[in-house]
């Protein structure tokens, strides 16, 4: 896993690799290595955060499929905790997979504008690995706070509501069939016994789209 010079900058902080075992030797100190134990380490300190991290770089295209790949690389090193996210709370691990299944989805979106494999949204993945977004039916629904100008349109309308309240946003994942009104009145009728059952500290009375 090596390119020239593809990640000598990024948001996140410089960290030692962890030492060799006799049965798990180091890996090879690659810079894109480095910068993958970097993003990696940084976004497991941020799981269940509704604040988001920095996005991924975007690495050049001389770094070939490991800089394609690269935001899949992270998911995977992260996925563990993300699975000790969800056993804490007790969420099912079918939300987990149905949840995961979208960073599917968007690496055959990309196989068909590109022509290639790849995985290179430097924001959208880190959403599904801090446990922050929920695919529950046909929606999926984020973890997050009301944003100012909704803050405002709600005091306009005299709602006991401001900016930086809890909020879900809602979101309409592709290539996962029809957006029919039964299967959207599910989805949120799953969503009112989702969040206070595993995120009762989290009052959610708002959602946005």
């Amino acid at each position: 896993m090596n390119c020239p010079r593809c990640c000598s900058t990024s948001p996140y902080p410089t960290k030692k690799s962890a030492p060799s075992s006799p049965t798990c030797p180091a890996p090879p100190p690659t810079p894109l290595w480095a910068l993958l134990e970097r993003c990696a380490a940084a976004l497991v300190g941020k799981i269940g955060q509704v604040a988001s991290p920095p996005g991924l770089p975007l690495l050049p295209a001389a770094c070939g499929p490991s800089g394609r790949y690269f935001s899949l690389y992270v998911i995977i090193a992260a996925l563990p905790t993300l699975r000790a996210f969800y056993h804490a709370r007790q969420i099912p691990d079918t939300i987990l997979r149905h949840t995961l299944a979208d960073i599917g989805r968007q690496m055959a979106l990309y196989q068909q504008q590109y022509g290639v494999g790849g995985l290179t949204l430097p924001y959208w993945p880190l959403v599904h690995l801090r446990g922050a977004i929920f695919q529950l039916g046909r929606l999926q629904f984020q973890r997050a706070t009301i944003n100012e100008p909704v803050g405002q349109a709600l005091a306009a309308a005299g709602l006991p509501y401001q900016a930086g309240d809890p909020a879900l946003a809602v979101h309409i994942p592709t290539y996962y069939g029809s957006v029919t009104p039964a299967a959207c009145a599910d989805s949120f009728a799953q969503a009112r016994a989702f969040f206070p059952r595993y995120f009762p500290e989290e009052p959610y009375a708002i959602a946005t789209c």
